[in-house]
């Protein structure tokens, strides 16, 4: 008779674990997604722009608006482009880049707030060592709450 009690009060306290992990299972996972959906809201925006250079033995602009194609320079020279970025709301603007061109890509402005208008130049700058030929890149603008 004790036997089949101490079984009974086992199972009872099996139970009670199973229940509590799930319990505290469900809590986890639901901070988690809370989390998750807070961190998205504060990114409003990314914008990505294509990076078009090539570096040649004479000098040749494009002004091409669907990308930053700074044309063609000689090693050791360089080009710059402005780009206009508009908001209603205010945001908070980063500027990174990507690819074969990101080491020689500068940005008049980065980490700012936009509230209005603001034109940000980008300026790229071939080694002096660089070999002709065409490279490419990307320009990523994350867009977030202040």
């Amino acid at each position: 008779m004790k036997r089949q009690k101490n079984k009974v009060d086992e199972n009872k306290f099996s139970k009670i674990i199973k229940w509590f992990l799930l319990a505290a299972s469900i809590v986890v996972i639901v901070y988690f997604v809370i989390y998750i959906v807070i961190s998205l809201d504060s990114v409003k925006d990314i914008q990505t722009m294509n990076v078009k250079l090539r570096i040649g033995d004479y000098v040749g602009f494009n002004l091409d608006p669907e990308s930053l194609n700074f044309g063609t320079v000689l090693p050791g020279s360089g080009s710059t482009r402005t780009v206009t970025l508009r908001s209603e709301n205010p945001l908070k603007v980063h500027i990174s880049f990507e690819g074969d061109t990101a080491k020689w890509m500068n940005v008049s402005k980065n980490n700012f707030i936009l509230n209005g208008t603001e034109t940000v130049g980008f300026s790229i700058t071939a080694p002096n060592d660089s070999n002709l030929g065409n490279y490419n890149g990307k320009v990523i603008i994350l867009f977030t709450k202040p």
